[in-house]
């Protein structure tokens, strides 16, 4: 069963596990959005996939048989990356009117949205071929099976267009502020005006054709998660675009041992895994 971390995260009992859950999925739509399917501990999903379409008519003449066709399936494998933080806090902070848990909270929060921050850009660029701590993301995998249009034509309202159309049951398109940006400015010119909004666990998002454009933008980052022009449209769900995870990000708390203070660790083990046909990439110019 897939389940998203903004569903699973209030019935967690364990509160610091929760918060970590939280802090990772806070103010990243990605992470609220994508469903997680539980790999059991493992650290390869593999499902099986068509490959190609079955030979053979779907029809027959009256007093024969149906032409035989078999289905030709396939294996195909998803890593998981290696996602976590470290947080310490020194005796001394403590002794000064500190609580070490208060403390450790403070600090393992910020590390958890460092990492969703992490995932989402390992979700779209990762390379598990060049580190193989992360997974391989939708950038590669899109590429191996030409799901995508890429040219240096100026964006136009027809991308989005295609990028709704291109994927069967899109729910989602995601691409940086800029290109958000030059999405509005071609819906005002064309005089359509006929867009909702919604909030995205804090993030804005504007719904087109009934699929919501969420930018990946994340404040104080050196650069962009996704290029300026570049467009994913995907099918989020089990039959599509899903997360896989072999664990939640639970933490582990050394109290002060060989270093003078308190240690607090987490370790979360997730990657992402690609039905056919369940995601599109469109990559345009925003300045011609």
């Amino acid at each position: 069963m897939a389940v998203t971390l903004l569903d699973i995260q209030p019935t967690i009992q364990n509160n610091l596990v929760s918060t970590i859950v939280e802090s990772i999925y806070m103010r990243n739509p990605l992470l609220a959005l994508i469903p997680f399917v539980d790999n059991d501990g493992k650290t390869t999903y593999q499902m099986i996939v068509e490959d190609g379409l079955a030979e053979g008519s779907t029809t027959r003449q009256i007093n024969s048989d149906y032409t035989e066709g078999t289905a030709k399936n396939k294996v195909v494998s998803f890593d998981l990356g290696i996602y976590g933080g470290l947080g310490f806090v020194d005796n001394y902070l403590v002794k000064a009117g500190g609580v070490p848990y208060d403390l450790l909270n403070s600090q393992i929060q910020a590390k958890a949205k460092a990492a969703g921050i992490a995932f989402q850009r390992d979700f779209f660029n990762g390379d598990a071929s060049v580190n193989a701590q992360t997974m391989t993301g939708l950038k590669k995998i899109v590429a191996s099976t030409s799901s995508e249009s890429v040219s240096t034509d100026a964006l136009s309202l027809e991308d989005f267009d295609a990028a709704v159309y291109g994927v069967s049951g899109a729910n989602v398109i995601f691409a940086n502020g800029k290109t958000v940006a030059r999405f509005n400015k071609l819906i005002r010119e064309s005089g359509l005006l006929a867009l909702t909004s919604v909030d995205v666990v804090g993030v804005p998002a504007t719904v087109y054709n009934g699929v919501k454009i969420l930018s990946t933008d994340v404040a104080g980052l050196n650069s962009p998660i996704l290029a300026d022009g570049e467009i994913y449209s995907a099918r989020l769900g089990a039959d599509g675009v899903f997360g896989i995870q072999a664990n939640l990000p639970e933490p582990t708390i050394v109290e002060p041992g060989l270093r003078p203070g308190y240690t607090i660790r987490y370790e979360w083990f997730a990657g992402v895994a690609v039905q056919p046909g369940s995601v599109y990439r469109i990559k345009r110019n925003l300045t011609a």
